[in-house]
């Protein structure tokens, strides 16, 4: 039980692990195998990520909304992850995806760069679980940027095509639009209620002078403010 509420928050760093892993592959293997080296490690890296969240799924399904503060921080002070079901079975049909990403790519990807193109993907599936299983607006905003980020490099992976930066720069600029009105959004909410936690919010939406630790009761208007960052 433990092990498995644990895994919530393993898995986003176990992704990140193996896309820092990925980029060192080059400067720890230097024969002609290195690429043979770099497909290994995302296919059997991408299914055990696929089985972590489907384990995920089955706790959740079973146990019901499950909560993992990382680092044992309580919130709103640490990274706190909510999953419920429906949360994690995007968090599985995501894994899923880039498990057959990986192995469509094994073949389509014909490239010395190669351990640069997984290094990416893993990195957007860190994002994409992040999005999933977080439980804080902040840690959200992060999560998008983590993702779209890694996407602009995927869209500009064939930088020599002049299209791949044409396509990756007009990404770049709409992607950085929506991601900064969404922080202004994410400031205007915190500026109200006080908190950044979803959970929180919610309670303070239903009931305005709830008391939670740290953040107490609201401290702005929390009607003006929802109706500006639901607007943007």
């Amino acid at each position: 039980m433990i092990y498995m509420v644990e895994s919530i928050g393993l898995l986003p760093v176990f992704l990140v692990t193996i896309a820092v892993v990925l980029l060192l592959i080059p400067l720890i293997c230097k024969s002609r195998h290195c690429t043979n080296y770099v497909n290994y490690i995302a296919i059997s890296s991408s299914a055990v990520a696929v089985i972590v969240s489907f384990t995920i799924l089955l706790h959740v399904v079973n146990n019901g909304v499950t909560t993992y503060f990382l680092g044992g921080f309580r919130p709103p002070l640490g990274i706190v992850y909510t999953v419920d079901t429906l949360s994690a079975l995007l968090g599985f049909l995501s894994m899923t995806i880039l498990l057959f990403t990986v192995l469509y790519s094994t073949w389509f990807i014909v490239s010395k760069w190669n351990y640069l193109y997984y290094s990416l993907l893993f990195l957007m599936a860190t994002g994409s679980i992040g999005c999933f299983y977080t439980g804080d607006i902040f840690n959200l905003f992060v999560a998008l940027e983590l993702l779209t980020l890694s996407s602009y490099g995927l869209v500009a992976f064939y930088r020599d095509n002049p299209r791949a930066i044409t396509a990756a720069l007009r990404y770049a600029i709409s992607g950085t639009i929506v991601t900064s009105l969404y922080f202004f959004s994410v400031l205007l909410i915190y500026s109200a209620f006080g908190t950044l936690n979803m959970a929180d919010i919610a309670l303070k939406t239903r009931d305005p002078i709830a008391q939670t630790p740290f953040s107490h009761t609201v401290p702005g208007d929390i009607v003006f403010a929802s109706k500006i960052a639901l607007s943007i």
